[in-house]
């Protein structure tokens, strides 16, 4: 990506990026990395790995907290938070140069306001994903659509189809959607015709949608299962991928080198 885009370039360029991936006959790829984690060096060394790798279509990232996590982050994502959250250089970490996602938590949005982060922290990430339950996620969605960002909603194979239906809604035309694709991080994936019931259901309501399946996702074998889910588009590694990190970087490494054979249809 040449540099900061603004408005409506900005918010396509998650699903745009997951096209592209489409097209050349594979899933799209999300790795989820917290800066700092679990050393300057490595996570520097591990980021530009991502930002160099073909498979990979965008990159999570976040702003580390010690703090209020949600019911959805387990005691890898928790311990890895609190560890970065002490780097001393972590003002200072640069920005993926694939597109990015912020993963938010509350604690961070109620300690800055969430529009003054919008602003403060323009052209970091083109996607943020509230990690938190929001009862008024609508007013959350206009204001980050105003600054160019993209609320990426999320669903789920729990959710009833009106449910699914009022989320799609809050969504703009060519979206990416997180399909929550276990109760929570590391969990124990939901069968495939679960998955393909939701994402079905969501495309319902915005055909143009690309899905990007997240939570529990470990193996090459389990990315090989979801790549067989027609409707899908991506799929979003995590817990794994920070136990990789917490490794070295060489583990972060074989374990990309593991997955990208997989995404292939």
């Amino acid at each position: 990506m040449a540099g900061p885009l603004e408005g409506e370039e900005r918010r396509l360029v998650l699903n745009h990026a997951i096209a592209a991936a489409n097209k050349d006959g594979r899933l799209g790829l999300i790795l989820y990395t917290i800066p700092g984690f679990p050393s300057t060096p490595d996570y520097l060394a591990t980021l530009e790995l991502l930002n160099e790798s073909a498979a990979v279509s965008a990159i999570e990232t976040t702003i580390p907290v010690t703090a209020g996590f949600s019911e959805h982050a387990n005691e890898v994502i928790r311990q890895a938070h609190m560890r970065a959250a002490s780097c001393p250089q972590l003002a200072s970490m640069p920005r993926p140069s694939k597109p990015a996602i912020c993963v938010l938590y509350q604690s961070t949005s109620d300690t800055v306001g969430f529009e003054s982060l919008l602003v403060s922290t323009l052209g970091q990430f083109e996607g943020l994903v509230l990690e938190w339950s929001e009862p008024e996620a609508a007013r959350y969605t206009a204001t980050a659509r105003k600054h160019g960002v993209e609320l990426v909603q999320c669903v789920g194979p729990w959710m009833a189809p009106e449910v699914i239906q009022r989320v799609m809604e809050r969504c703009a035309d060519e979206p990416l959607v997180y399909l929550m694709s276990a109760p929570m991080a590391g969990g124990k994936l939901f069968s495939s015709e679960e998955l393909n019931e939701c994402i079905v259901e969501a495309k319902k309501h915005r055909p143009t949608a690309k899905v990007a399946a997240g939570f529990g996702i470990r193996t090459g074998d389990d990315v090989r299962r979801l790549a067989e889910i027609e409707a899908l588009d991506a799929v979003i590694i995590g817990t794994v991928f920070i136990e990789a990190m917490g490794e070295g970087f060489e583990a972060a490494k074989a374990l990309l080198e593991n997955v990208e054979p997989a995404l292939d249809r």
